[in-house]
């Protein structure tokens, strides 16, 4: 879980980007619009976060960055955060500085964990999020503490946090809890979809589909993660509500509605192996008609224009950050050694892509006219 929390910042690792462009103003702000729509949510106070993800592209000049130049500009901007850190003690550059150690360190180094504990005595929500998952399960160095993973993740969520909302609301019923308090899990999922979280949705779906907290209701369960699916919740929601059709778990068994989803989770990430494997399996227990039925369920779903929009949107983010091949480890992020390194794993992206010509303000507008045109002529 600690990677999962991690992950906006890890925009700040891999976002080494190639391409033309002959304004960086207008990059830094197209960039900033799309992270804001895109892990933007992640944050308490998602514009500091963002301007300095931001910033940091920018410091990279990543238009004419050699990939043996990485490592020594993350060690010259770690050390601008640093500076920047003792005149200011912000906690925001503090907890990115945390952050930038622990990945650093495979997420196990616990030379974070002081940044990070002075950012949580600041109130920062993102610190007490660290805090509280490390203490649950003992990660970064610290020892597993249940009652202090407890008050630090509900901290974490009180804080505005809305990762921090599903992560107390996950821990409040975790299997190894004396007594699970499912009510006060559903409280805080349901926090988590008011600020329109797909996983806070299809986190509150299964307590609907599983009758926890809240009665049972398969029909609120698959509206939740339709509702996930077609706001951000992507492959995740999608294959849930696969899932949950091919094998009947508290909704009625569907293999048409079953295969519509794994064919919808396999078109939105179609390297992952299992969501195409699991519909092939599937189509074998069919009939031509009903795959016929599901494939064009599928196709209706890929023409909506929120989803369309939301497509456009992840692929121009894609091709702002698309990388060149790095190891992740080996940036240059933290104070560890690089022999310490040699043993991690290769991080590689796909082949850079050109940034189109058209601004992304452009491109989405054009595509807002084209679904209104469409929707004006179906009336």
């Amino acid at each position: 879980m600690a990677s999962y929390v991690v992950m906006g910042w890890l925009v700040i690792a891999i976002a080494c980007s190639g391409g033309e462009s002959n304004n960086k103003a207008e990059k830094w702000s197209e960039l900033e619009e799309l992270l804001k729509k895109e892990i933007g949510y992640m944050f308490s106070k998602p514009e500091p976060f963002i301007s300095l993800i931001a910033d940091y592209l920018l410091f990279l000049d990543v238009d004419n960055l050699q990939e043996d130049d990485i490592v020594s500009k993350n060690r010259q901007f770690r050390e601008i955060l640093e500076d920047n850190w003792k005149d200011s003690r912000d906690p925001i550059v503090g907890v990115t500085i945390g952050v930038f150690e622990l990945m650093a360190g495979i997420l196990t180094s616990e030379k974070g964990m002081p940044y990070i504990t002075e950012a949580a005595d600041e109130g920062l929500a993102e610190a007490y999020l660290i805090l509280g998952i490390a203490y649950a399960d003992g990660e970064f160095g610290l020892i597993e503490d249940k009652a202090k993973a407890s008050s630090y993740l509900k901290s974490a969520a009180e804080a505005g946090s809305i990762i921090g909302m599903i992560s107390y609301g996950d821990f409040l019923q975790r299997a190894d809890q004396e007594e699970p308090d499912y009510g006060a899990a559903v409280k805080w999922y349901r926090k988590a979809v008011e600020a329109g979280s797909p996983n806070g949705m299809i986190s509150l779906g299964k307590m609907y589909r599983y009758g926890r907290g809240v009665i049972k209701d398969y029909k609120e369960f698959v509206r939740l993660v339709e509702r996930a699916a077609l706001s951000g919740g992507g492959d995740s929601a999608a294959f849930e509500l696969a899932l949950a059709f091919q094998y009947g778990h508290e909704v009625p068994e569907d293999i048409v509605k079953a295969y519509k989803w794994y064919n919808i989770a396999s078109g939105m990430k179609p390297q992952n192996n299992i969501y195409r494997e699991s519909r092939d399996k599937l189509e074998r227990l069919m009939t031509e008609a009903q795959i016929e039925e599901a494939q064009e369920l599928s196709r209706e779903f890929f023409a909506l224009p929120e989803v369309r929009l939301r497509e456009a949107e992840s692929e121009k983010l894609k091709r702002l950050l698309g990388g060149i091949n790095v190891r992740q480890q080996n940036l240059g992020l933290g104070s560890i050694t690089d022999d310490a390194l040699q043993q991690t794993p290769e991080i590689t992206n796909e082949d850079l892509q050109q940034i189109p010509e058209k601004s992304y303000r452009q491109e989405r507008e054009e595509l807002i006219k084209e679904i209104e045109a469409e929707r004006n002529t179906n009336q």
